[in-house]
């Protein structure tokens, strides 16, 4: 330093770190120095900056290391944590321009973290990391937005599902004109949005959001995501194909409708599973007088309703959509969706069987009903595995956190467990009005975290192999009522894999347009 002109002190380099900006007229500046004389450590960094400092030997590590160590040391410079046991870290704090914990610590994350930059010898980064660089939401898409394109909650569904089977979720639109796509691709990004079915939409056919429901989902088993609607003359279906257009919509089915069969929204849900195991999906309704089923033809045809089960059903048993939340999916294993259903007394379920049958409703559970308290305006309920053992469990956000029943081998269910003291609508102060919840596998374990959209950004409870989970942390500081301005009547948000990698990657519909942070 003294060579040059500085004070050989920490002030001293400072100063030069500061001419260097000057000279170059930039906002901000730091400086790395390779060394040749022995350093307490063969590489270290201050955090925050201005500079950092490495031994050219590398310890021994090799030149084809200097890049990782440098990236590292520079993330130091950028109020990044360390990660690693041995540096002493925990899984709290407020790093980086936003202020994230430092959920990766070896020492208390997960199953020791993921590979990190911050951890070890990698070029990886944890979910952490970017948000602790600074580096912010990109904006994947300039459509599909409140302002761009003028989509709107109560008129255009939108939805992140992957439709050519690639293993990348792409984003699917239903506008005024029809429905629009944009391809995902393996660089992360976007096709700019195309026109692929002049149906299904507000103007092109007349569906309506109150009337309507519509999905995207493979219902042939051709492992590319078809378009389903829920019209009023019946049900209609437009067939991905394999070059990627799609077909016209055939009329499948008359009835499960507005005019054919009287189906309601505010009454009567239904869904697209396959309730045989065959690897096509079924139609599903809950009408009034329980639960009809059409099942999917090896033709690509439906068979005419059948009324399988006289409970779960309006009339039959009283079932309401504002009270008892239902689901259709496989809860045993067996490759044949059932179905749920969060009755008053607690949960019921009804196996499908062998035979295309289901059993009579059973009494699995008496708790996450209407009369334990559970309610649908302030306590979202899941059916999904967080173990990662390929059977469903039953997550319940209620007044206190998130409790879990987890799913038994025999197809029943464990005593309800208060896993974490979040979430809730006490614990924490979480709304349905204001704070979408999901459960997804954000790191590639195979088990499905919690993620809450809430106040101040975007926190994850990670799930833990033990079958708990950690505590909150909170990863992005947008996507949320304060941080960013997002509201559930304007900007959806879904939790998907966009990059093939096998973590879920947070997708919202923004003001601007479709906005990705990657995990």
């Amino acid at each position: 330093m003294g060579a040059i002109g500085f004070s050989a002190d920490p002030a001293g380099v400072s100063a030069y770190v500061e001419s260097l900006r000057n000279k170059f007229g930039t906002r901000w500046t730091y400086c790395a120095f390779f060394t040749k004389y022995p350093l307490g450590w063969f590489a270290y960094a201050f955090i925050g900056g201005p500079y950092l400092v490495m031994d050219y030997n590398n310890d021994g590590w090799g030149p084809e290391n200097i890049d990782r160590v440098f990236a590292h040391e520079t993330g130091h410079i950028f109020n990044c944590p360390d990660e690693y046991a041995s540096s002493g870290c925990d899984c709290g704090g407020s790093w980086g321009r936003f202020g994230l914990v430092n959920g990766n610590c070896q020492n208390c994350a997960a199953d020791g973290g993921v590979p990190c930059l911050m951890k070890g010898n990698s070029f990886e980064l944890c979910g952490y990391t970017p948000g602790h660089l600074g580096w912010a939401p990109q904006l994947a898409v300039r459509n599909y937005g409140y302002d761009a394109g003028g989509w709107r909650v109560e008129k255009h569904p939108r939805f992140v599902v992957d439709t050519t089977g690639e293993g990348r979720a792409d984003i699917v639109g239903f506008g005024d004109a029809g429905v629009y796509l944009s391809r995902s691709q393996p660089d992360g990004r976007f096709e700019t949005p195309h026109l692929i079915v002049n149906d299904f939409g507000y103007v092109a056919g007349g569906w309506r959001v109150e009337k309507h429901p519509r999905f995207v989902v493979d219902v042939n088993g051709d492992g590319r995501a078809d378009i389903v609607g829920f019209g009023d003359a019946g049900v209609y279906i437009s067939y991905a194909q394999a070059d990627g257009t799609y077909g016209a919509p055939q009329f499948v089915v008359n009835n499960f409708g507005y005019v054919a069969g009287g189906w309601r929204v505010d009454k009567h849900p239904r869904f697209v599973a396959d309730t045989t195991g065959d690897g096509r999906a079924d139609l599903v309704g809950f009408g009034y007088a329980g639960v009809w089923v059409s099942r999917a033809q090896a033709d690509g045809t439906y068979a005419a309703p059948q009324l399988v089960l006289n409970n779960f059903g309006y009339g039959a048993g009283g079932w309401r959509v504002e009270q008892h939340p239902r689901f259709v999916m496989d809860v045993n294993g067996d490759g044949r969706a059932d179905i749920v259903g969060f009755g008053d007394a607690g949960v019921w379920v009804s196996y499908a069987q062998a035979d295309g049958t289901f059993s009579a409703p059973q009494f699995v559970l008496n708790d996450f009903g209407y009369n334990s308290g559970w309610r649908v305006e302030k306590h979202p309920r899941f059916v999904v595995d967080v173990t990662g053992d390929g059977r469903p469990d039953i997550v319940g956000f209620k007044d206190l956190g998130v409790y879990v029943s987890y799913g038994q081998a025999n197809g029943t269910f464990s005593a309800p467990q208060l896993v974490v003291a979040n979430f809730g609508y006490n614990a924490g102060g979480w709304r349905v009005e204001r704070h979408p919840r999901f459960l997804a596998d954000t790191t590639g374990d195979g088990r499905r975290d919690i993620v809450g959209f809430g106040d101040a950004g975007v926190w994850v409870s990670r799930a833990l192999a033990s079958g708990g989970f950690e505590n909150p942390g909170r990863v992005i500081a947008n996507f949320a009522y304060s941080a960013g301005g997002w509201r559930v009547e304007k900007h959806p948000r879904f939790l998907a894999d966009i990059t093939g990698e096998g973590r879920a990657d947070v997708v919202g519909f923004g003001y601007a347009g479709v906005w990705v942070s990657r995990c």
